[in-house]
């Protein structure tokens, strides 16, 4: 049976933070190497083999979702994390403003 997973292209087209916290959130193990060219970066050490981690059902998982579109579910993940990131700078930002850390744009 197939199984659509990222490909190493798409993985490394994903924002350097989000993919960090895909690890974390998917146990995604690291078996590769880093790679740098003059042309950019080649690979970050993650492997499609690794990638296979990333499965249908845990994506279902973490959105509590019945969606059967991988690729779709990998969207919304993605967005949810940018989203929870955005928050949280958010409220760093406002907490530091409350502290007299930032000076209010008033």
């Amino acid at each position: 049976m197939f199984k659509p997973q990222l490909t190493v292209h798409q993985w490394l087209s994903i924002d350097h933070s989000i993919r960090q916290k895909l690890v974390e959130l998917f146990g995604i193990p690291k078996t590769g190497n880093s790679v740098v060219t003059t042309y950019g970066i080649e690979s970050d050490g993650y492997t499609p083999k690794d990638l296979q981690a990333i499965t249908l059902e845990k994506l279902q998982d973490y959105l509590k979702s019945t969606e059967q579109d991988f690729f779709k579910l990998v969207e919304q993940v993605i967005a949810s994390l940018k989203d929870a990131s955005n928050e949280e700078t958010s409220s760093q930002t406002h907490d530091r403003e409350q502290s007299g850390e930032l000076e209010s744009g008033d």
